[in-house]
């Protein structure tokens, strides 16, 4: 986890942000054959409430031996 900023804050945003949330993602029978949410919806689920309290989540990737990971 790469935190940007002062980590008191960022917390303090977290906690917020997930007081907003809904305690449960949707399965989604596209995927995993609907054993798991899919990213999609759990990236739908979470974005509007981290925006609102100017959080955002990232994802990097880097290249090793075996290629893109």
């Amino acid at each position: 986890m790469i935190i940007s900023g002062d980590a008191k804050l960022v917390a303090s945003a977290f906690v917020k942000a997930r007081g907003a949330m809904s305690a449960t993602v949707s399965k989604d029978a596209k995927g995993n054959y609907g054993k798991y949410a899919t990213l999609a919806a759990i990236v739908e689920a979470t974005a509007s409430a981290f925006g609102q309290h100017g959080l955002a989540i990232i994802q990097e990737a880097s290249i090793d031996e075996g290629g893109v990971t």
